[in-house]
């Protein structure tokens, strides 16, 4: 076969590599094929070249030019060269990608030309799947201004997310480039490999640690892409990295409306991430910087920017800590930043929010009502805010968003923490034509077990005493592993053993029916032993945690006193933080939590260990709407237990009142019965 025919052939499937190779292999084999072969390259090519219809979300790429599934090519893309298929640079397996997709994706860095002797290269970066060796996304470094390398905070393990950021022109164009971002260990990068043939007109890595930054500086002084990373002489935090304490920081925690994130001072801008969407600001760009709303513990910054001569716009990141506002301020003066502080514009801004609060505060007779220090307006602010990143976000259906009545439907990703979880798995439905009363993405996540199955589990945190989860297992038919049959001892003892073993409580009939797929019956009380006799779903292992301290229905220390609870919570925080633990792995897969309910207890101990529970949610989380349900346990009691209820009520009606946006009280069924019969 000639090579013009091959350079056909090679076009046509180099972006399925598996399957180019066996396309040679057949060839070779069985020669008499080739002719078959460029027919079928040659009209692959002339349909991918006639295909033309609108671009959608999902980035795929057929014959060399990032396409959807309808066949556009994506603003991301970049075609193949008329010289032949695109030269790989280096390739990279098992990459963690966050945007504009999240999956694990191969990496390869390419260039177009190859020794083809042109002096125009244009660079590209594709992410391939790792299952089909179909590549799913190629965008063209052309588009891009920089590549933010920067440390993934509050992990265990170093990593570095690399952020693409695309130019301001690429993003108006139509269609738009779109930002990247990709987690990759440090270095040495073991799961990096350099090309071997290397096209003699580009610099090759001189063989360091990371090829990839080694490439990309190379990219840097031939197309101007450049490569931040952050600078201890410019910004360190006050504090350690949480997870590495010996290592500096280089961010500190910042909020935008209800989104949380981490920003970065870096020597060509200031970087917000790393949540879609993410938010880099140049130097260049920005007006002014003014700090706002000081508090006790915490203060805001806004900055004013202007980007190709707009209008100018204000970015407002708030809840940065207090002890972070030096190393700011001295980031802002090194750099020569306008203070907007006091500016008038600034000054007509409070002045007009001020009115504006007055307004509120002043009744229709003229009188002036309670101070509310100008929340209205912050909440239209917020709200407006929220509603731009709504129109930013992909997935995001305005129609969708609006169409039902009930609020929790509406409200965003919720996180759900307390003892007792409300089962919403039989508003399923499981037919084109059904419509459900409840939107399931709410309370509901999407994961993979180990094995790569895809489930769907409450977004929960259930808390109970030792022996109060009943038959329920942390883990379960999801998540099961094949158990080990080797013997772990075996090794370090060759004497005879005994295993000493609880006694496993059997599951109910009920349990045993649901696991079997056969019909169910009702459930009465005297059915009835745990809770999670009740139990119709499978929950992540991280949502079942057991405090071992106590022991449930024990006579010699009993869970029954408000200030039990309290100093529960306080010990089992200190020794591990809890809300880092239990509740911000489900937390920060929200991309709009709005709200967190807590089904607790409130007349025992449980009572106590909620309210702290709820008055550290608060601290970490003040903007977010927090719904206590509290259970009291109505059935007739002597005396004295009767009066440590109310007693233990009362607490927790004082403390859910102080922290709690709502607190909703429940009576048990036995008090209702009664009120039926009495009614």
């Amino acid at each position: 076969m000639d090579s013009l025919h091959s350079a056909e052939i090679d076009h046509a499937f180099s972006q399925v590599p598996d399957l180019l190779q066996r396309v040679r292999t057949a060839i070779k084999d069985h020669p008499q094929l080739a002719p078959l072969f460029v027919d079928i390259a040659r009209f692959h090519l002339q349909s991918s070249e006639d295909h033309d219809a609108s671009p959608t979300k999902k980035r795929k790429l057929d014959n060399g030019v990032a396409q959807a599934q309808n066949g556009t090519q994506n603003g991301n893309a970049a075609a193949p060269s008329p010289a032949g298929p695109p030269t790989t640079l280096l390739d990279i397996v098992d990459v963690s990608w966050s945007m504009p997709q999240r999956k694990k994706m191969h990496l390869r860095i390419a260039v177009d030309g190859g020794d083809s002797g042109s002096t125009v290269n244009t660079f590209s970066l594709l992410a391939i799947d790792p299952k089909t060796g179909r590549v799913e996304l190629v965008a063209s470094l052309a588009n891009y201004a920089r590549v933010l390398c920067l440390p993934v905070p509050e992990k265990p393990q170093r990593l570095f997310n690399y952020c693409f950021i695309p130019k301001p022109n690429a993003v108006a164009a139509v269609p738009a480039a779109e930002s990247i971002v990709f987690t990759l260990p440090a270095p040495p990068l073991k799961n990096a490999t350099v090309a071997a043939e290397w096209p003699s007109h580009i610099p090759r890595p001189g063989g360091g640690e990371n090829p990839l930054e080694e490439i990309l500086a190379t990219i840097s002084s031939i197309q101007g892409i450049g490569l931040d990373k952050p600078d201890a002489n410019l910004f360190v935090s006050v504090f350690p990295d949480v997870q590495r304490k010996n290592e500096k920081a280089y961010h500190v925690k910042a909020h935008v409306g209800t989104k949380d994130g981490y920003l970065f001072f870096l020597s060509t801008g200031i970087f917000f991430g790393f949540k879609k969407p993410i938010k880099f600001i140049p130097l260049d760009i920005i007006e002014s910087t003014s700090f706002v709303r000081p508090v006790s513990r915490t203060f805001g910054l806004a900055i004013t920017y202007s980007e190709d001569g707009k209008e100018s716009e204000e970015i407002e990141f708030d809840q940065i800590d207090n002890t972070e506002h030096g190393g700011i301020n001295e980031y802002i003066q090194k750099h020569g930043i306008q203070d907007g502080s006091f500016s008038e514009s600034r000054k007509a801004k409070l002045v007009s929010k001020d009115k504006a609060g007055q307004a509120n505060r002043t009744g229709a007779d003229g009188e002036e009502g309670q101070d509310d220090d100008g929340r209205t307006e912050l909440e239209k602010a917020e709200q407006q805010l929220q509603d731009e990143e709504d129109e930013m976000e992909e997935d995001y259906d305005p129609d969708e968003a609006d169409s039902g009545s009930d609020s929790e439907s509406d409200s965003g990703d919720e996180e759900q923490v307390g003892a007792k979880h409300k089962d919403l798995e039989s508003y399923f439905t499981y037919t084109g034509q059904e419509e459900s009363p409840v939107n399931h993405d709410v309370h509901f996540r999407a994961g993979q077990t180990p094995e790569g199955e895809d489930t769907y589990t409450p977004r929960t945190v259930i808390y109970d005493l030792k022996g109060g989860f009943g038959t329920l297992r942390k883990i379960n038919a999801l998540y099961e592993v094949e158990n080990d049959e080797r013997d772990p001892l075996g090794a370090l003892w060759d004497g005879t053993t005994s295993t000493q073993q609880e006694t496993r409580i059997e599951p109910s009939q009920y349990q045993v029916n649901l696991e079997q797929g056969l019909p169910t019956f009702q459930l009465h009380d005297r059915d009835v032993r745990y809770w999670s006799d009740f139990n119709r779903v499978y929950l992540h292992p991280r949502s079942v945690v057991q405090l071992n301290e106590y022991e449930l229905n024990s006579q010699i220390m009993p869970f029954e006193n408000w200030a039990a609870g309290e100093d529960l919570f306080s010990q089992t925080d200190k020794d591990s933080d809890l809300l880092d633990r239990d509740v911000r792995l489900f937390a920060e897969e929200c991309d709009h939590m709005q709200g967190f309910q807590i089904f607790t207890a409130t007349d025992d101990a449980w009572g106590g260990f909620s309210a702290k529970y709820t008055e550290v949610l608060r601290d970490e989380y003040p903007k977010t709407s927090i719904w206590t349900w509290g259970i009291e346990d109505t059935t007739p009691a002597r005396r004295d237990v009767e009066q440590r209820r109310v007693a233990n009520t009362a607490r927790s009606l004082r403390s859910f009142s102080q922290q709690a946006s709502a607190y909703i009280r429940l009576a048990t069924q036995y008090a209702l019965d009664t009120a039926d019969t009495l009614r």
